[in-house]
């Protein structure tokens, strides 16, 4: 589809929203997102337009690139999170049309944007070369070492499972002198260690 063809169905499906899901005009009015409910939500309707504007976020980033890949990225996003009602996610996913309007208007449209990337194509990641050693690919899989040493622990596991030893060695502690206190665990402590 050429850059009018996309506009076109952009535009339409902007259009249409208001019809399908009508208390996004509250948004409009006041700003408030608590007030975007699904009375009067046409829901097969809904579906319908929510696939088609899904598709379109997606399809424009093949073409036209960087911009709208991080839009759809975001849509994506977005659709992830829990709303109140479908008719905000409308809301949202129109904001995002609206936005991807605007761009194909910009010059962002118009830039070089290299091989188109498809959504879950996986993404291959050049090697980085760091201290002599080369990152292994996404895909591949990491050697194990001939021994595992604290240095090669703190260069091959992610802060993230540092981190959730620590919490999983701190909670156990405070369970610990929290379960000191408790009268019935310390009778189990002593008839488990033969004490009267």
């Amino acid at each position: 589809m050429d850059r009018d063809g996309f506009k076109r169905l952009i535009s339409r499906l902007i259009s249409e929203a208001p019809k399908i899901a009508p208390s996004i005009t509250n948004f409009d009015t006041d700003k408030k997102a608590g007030r975007v409910t699904d009375e009067n939500l046409d829901h097969q309707r809904a579906k319908t337009w929510q696939i088609e504007a899904d598709t379109v976020l997606q399809e424009l980033q093949i073409p036209y690139g960087a911009a709208f890949y991080k839009l759809n990225g975001e849509h994506v996003l977005d659709k992830q999170r829990e709303y109140h009602s479908t008719s905000v996610m409308i809301l949202w996913t129109v904001q995002k049309l609206r936005t991807a309007l605007d761009l194909l208007d910009s010059e962002v449209a118009t830039m070089g944007v290299g091989p188109p990337v498809r959504q879950g194509a996986p993404i291959q990641f050049s090697p980085i070369e760091a201290e002599g050693e080369t990152a292994p690919k996404a895909g591949s899989s990491l050697e194990a070492p001939e021994k595992v040493t604290i240095s090669w622990l703190l260069r091959h596991v992610p802060v993230s499972v540092w981190l959730g030893g620590l919490v999983l060695l701190g909670s156990a502690f405070a369970l610990g002198v929290r379960m000191a206190d408790v009268p019935a665990f310390r009778v189990f402590l002593k008839a488990l260690s033969g004490e009267h």
